[in-house]
């Protein structure tokens, strides 16, 4: 009888794949933990809401790290609701005053796991400048009779009815702006942007996403990375660029100078142009057709 063959000794680890194995159970362990402490946090989050009265500032910035919302009331005082949502620490929450500005700040101390929001919704007199800076969250701004000046760094901004100039800027999230008396700048790194009735001059910037623009009382600067823009009712020249996308631009029925080009697209002209004209319209893509057209129903 033939006697079967021992089977080959497994094979021994060397001290590198032992470092490497035990490496990753330490990796795979603190993932496990992490993802269990932010679901716990989540789960056992409280909320607190409180109210707090100023005396009127000329400026009134508010820091936070949530949404935020401004709007003008009928007083001489600044109101503020302010609402924590957390799981283990709340928001900080302070208020300080430098000359004739009102610093309001409700932001959270920041680790790994942990549920917190800092919310805002502030009153203030009218013909307040208002300055908005919020870390996670979106904003809103509306009726104010001075100007605004907006930010967020993962979030909407919204701004309407506005007696002054604006300043709206997201490095994620859309970007909405009506009803300005002066002028806007806007501009998101990674999200749409639309501006519509602004009485002065306009520059809106988008690095993903489209443009539209409706009725501009002066000059507009359009740019986008990657995104169509379409934009109509600007009565002063004109500059509109993509990289990637389709560039309409529609006229107010008068001639212009146009400058129109594309590397790869079609190209359309169906309204007054005039070399000579005061008013110019630069229109540019580099993927993408380009149109100068008729006035917009």
């Amino acid at each position: 009888m033939t006697a079967l063959a021992s089977p080959p000794p497994a094979p021994t680890r060397g001290p590198l794949a032992r470092s490497l194995a035990w490496g990753g159970g330490l990796l795979a362990g603190a993932l496990i933990l992490a993802s269990a402490a932010s679901l716990v946090s989540q789960l056992g989050a409280r909320t607190a809401t409180s109210e707090r009265v100023y005396d009127a500032r000329a400026v009134v910035e508010l820091i936070a790290d949530g949404d935020v919302t401004v709007r003008v009331g009928t007083g001489d005082e600044v109101g503020v609701i302010v609402t924590a949502r957390y799981a283990w620490t709340s928001p900080d929450y302070s208020q300080t005053t430098d000359g004739d500005r009102l610093v309001i700040t409700h932001t959270c101390r920041w680790w790994g796991g942990s549920e917190c929001r800092g919310d805002l919704a502030v009153v203030v007199p009218a013909h307040t400048r208002v300055v908005v800076r919020t870390s996670n969250g979106s904003v809103q701004a509306s009726g104010l009779l001075a100007d605004v000046e907006a930010r967020t760094s993962n979030g909407s901004v919204d701004v309407t009815d506005v007696d002054g100039d604006v300043t709206a800027v997201s490095s994620n999230g859309s970007v909405r702006v009506s009803e300005v008396t002066g002028d806007g700048v806007l501009s998101s790194s990674s999200g749409s942007v639309e501006a519509r009735d602004i009485g002065g001059s306009l520059e809106a910037q988008t690095s993903n996403g489209d443009v539209a623009v409706s009725t501009v009382g002066g000059s507009a600067r359009l740019e986008a990375s990657s995104g169509s823009i379409d934009a109509a009712g600007v009565l002063g020249d004109v500059e509109a660029r993509t990289d990637v996308g389709d560039v309409t631009v529609h006229g107010t029925g008068k001639p212009v100078a146009l400058d129109m080009a594309t590397s790869v697209g079609e190209q359309v002209v169906d309204a007054p142009t005039d070399p000579s004209a005061t008013t110019s319209v630069t229109i540019r893509s580099s993927s993408g057709s380009v149109s100068y057209l008729g006035p917009k129903d």
